[in-house]
Formats: C-alpha cells, structure tokens, sequence
C-alpha cells in the first residue's frame, strides 16, 4: 500500500524547492500536491490534494478551497489538531506538500530527507485513504 507524506513550510519558496528536489529525485509529477496561501488559492502539482482544491472550480474562493483542504486531509486520517496547523500554516501565507511514495525514484526515506533538508514542519506519513470529491 502507498503512503503520502505531508509537510508545511512557514516559506513557500522552501516549499517550492522541497517540491523541486522531489522532482529532480525521481517523483512522478501526479504524486507532487502543494497547496500555498495566503488565500488558498495556488496549487501546483497533480496529487490528490492538490486535485482536491482544483476538484472545487475557479472562482470559488479561499473558503472553498480551505474546505476543500480540510476535508481532504481528514479523510486521510490526519488528526484535527495537525489539519489545524496545516490551514494555519496556509492561511498565514506558507504551504503544505503532500507526496504520495513509492514514486519513480522516490521512497518514504529520501522524501523525509529532502522535507527536512528544506525546513518541512510537521511532516507525517499516512497510507493512502479512498477519497471521492
């Protein structure tokens, strides 16, 4: 079974970098999620969480898609505490990258490496959970 990875970043230019190394490490661009705030409206990547916050169409809002965040995460087993730091960390205008390993070259190991070598915050694992938007 897979896992995927979260992490938050007080910066979302570590956050791209982070995103950046998984990518040049071997990580297939549809297990890559990054949410970034202030207004939760910036997603890169094709990852489920990311497809959770394009899933809600443009024009909804920073509501929508902080909703749409929440929702998924917690279908995803994530504590409510920690989906708090999350939105905080997104609200506040930082991210949150989501990677879903194995992928390409990328294992559960290299991913945690490279999230800390960019000062990833709160970086969990979780297996993977059916989600349906």
């Amino acid at each position: 079974m897979r896992t995927t990875v979260y992490a938050c970043f007080g910066d979302c230019k570590l956050a791209g970098k982070a995103a950046a190394a998984l990518l040049d490490h071997g990580l297939n661009h549809g297990d890559l999620s990054v949410v970034h705030g202030p207004t939760f409206g910036k997603v890169d990547g094709s990852g489920p969480l990311a497809k959770s916050v394009m899933g809600i169409g443009s024009g909804s809002g920073p509501d929508a898609a902080k909703t749409a965040v929440t929702r998924y995460l917690k279908t995803q087993g994530i504590d409510s505490e920690l989906v708090a730091r999350y939105e905080h960390t997104i609200q506040f205008g930082g991210a949150v990258l989501g990677a879903t390993l194995p992928s390409g070259d990328v294992d559960e190991s290299r991913a945690w490496t490279i999230l800390d070598k960019y000062s990833g915050a709160h970086v969990r694992s979780y297996m993977n959970r059916p989600y349906a938007m």
